[in-house]
């Protein structure tokens, strides 16, 4: 149930993968009656042909991230406003 909202749900708990402990898949209400074995086995073949899309995809160039590039973007900001504050304090030190 999803916030108080009567939904029939399949949930495949093992799903093969080191990552996800279990998929939970929500049928439509047209196919709620549906035999169990048939919404089983039809959740199992979403996962299949999921599995066999994701494998196929290869990232494109520049959407892996290393870690260096990560810290980097995490870290420049506060070295710009770092140094901005040393410049305008040396400034201020010059005109007094």
């Amino acid at each position: 149930m999803i916030r108080g909202v009567s939904r029939y749900s399949v949930e495949i708990k093992g799903t093969g993968s080191p990552y996800f402990e279990r998929a939970i898949c929500f049928v439509r209400p047209e196919y709620a009656r549906a035999e169990r074995v048939d919404l089983h086995r039809a959740a199992l073949d979403m996962m299949d042909r999921l599995s066999d899309e994701v494998e196929q995809i290869e990232p494109s160039e520049g959407t892996v991230r290393s870690g260096a590039y990560t810290r980097l973007r995490t870290v420049l900001p506060l070295v710009i406003a770092g140094l901005t504050g040393a410049a305008a304090a040396f400034l201020i030190c010059l005109l007094i």
